[in-house]
């Protein structure tokens, strides 16, 4: 379950009717893109995986000299740039990412398991938000 004090308008989240993205934030309720109000008893994570991050824009890069993958993203403009890597944190989740600016200046990093933590911290280390669509998440949530 998510506390919505955990999210910001934009982010995705699956509730009882499926996967919404969030219109607004009302005390515990947040207000979906169907204009539907869902309350924060039915509000969950959505997991990252490869293939969401794939659907998003990430890339696959090969970790050289250390051997594996991890998931490179540019955005459209070269401002920033998004390395993530599967399993490297200390907190338990699933995810890390380093962010980058466009003369590759660490400005950020983090850690996370799910699709609204990821865009947390894209929105709040680069000023901007992953151009994430329903269509890219829906469907994927579940694997």
């Amino acid at each position: 379950m998510i506390d919505v004090k955990d999210l910001m308008v934009g982010n995705f989240v699956k509730t009882p009717i499926g996967v919404v993205e969030v219109y607004n934030i009302i005390n515990d309720a947040i207000i979906a893109d169907t204009r539907d109000i869902c309350y924060a008893k039915g509000l969950e994570g959505i997991p990252v995986t490869k293939e969401i991050l794939k659907n998003i824009g990430f890339e696959e890069q090969e970790d050289f000299p250390i051997g594996g993958v991890f998931y490179r993203y540019w955005d459209k403009d070269y401002k920033y740039k998004l390395d993530v890597d599967e399993g490297y944190t200390n907190s338990g989740a699933k995810w890390y990412v380093h962010i980058d600016n466009d003369v590759c200046n660490t400005i950020g990093s983090g850690e996370f398991t799910y699709v609204h933590e990821l865009q947390n911290l894209v929105r709040i280390n680069c000023k901007a938000d992953l151009p994430i669509t329903k269509e890219m998440i829906d469907g994927l949530e579940s694997r």
